[in-house]
């Protein structure tokens, strides 16, 4: 016959065995969840707007296209294309080229829109316009 502590221990012994057993079984299945983001993407940034460069000449005292519609930011570049020496004032908002010698550029960034701008050659009477929107 076997004695208590004998029958204690094995008691013991099977009962750790189904406890191990129980909790081996008893693993759930882990829970799904959303996969984890390693980075976000950041919106890509508004394009530049291409620079726009708008060519004006002046040959034979005369500008050339004389009137011109340009949005904000556009440049604006007088090209002295003649053979004489030119220059340009504004009518209406106070700028002036220096004297421009024969292949001499100036040029100006319009940036205020819903302006019109008229420009002279005052010795020759050359006239222009440029309407920024």
């Amino acid at each position: 016959m076997k004695s208590f502590g004998q029958t204690i221990k094995i008691f013991l012994f099977a009962a750790i065995i189904m406890i191990l057993f129980l909790v081996a079984c008893d693993k759930e299945e882990p829970a799904k969840s959303e996969p984890e983001v390693i980075f976000e993407l950041e919106p890509e940034p508004e394009p530049e707007p291409e620079e726009q460069i708008v060519n004006v000449n002046i040959y034979e005292f005369i500008f050339s296209p004389d009137n011109i519609t340009i949005n904000p930011g556009t440049t604006v570049v007088w090209t002295n294309a003649d053979d004489y020496r030119h220059f340009i004032r504004t009518i209406n908002s106070g700028f002036q080229s220096p004297i421009l010698n024969p292949g001499d550029k100036f040029n100006l960034t319009f940036f205020d829109g819903n302006m019109t701008y008229k420009y002279v050659e005052p010795g020759f009477g050359a006239l222009g316009y440029i309407t920024v929107k």
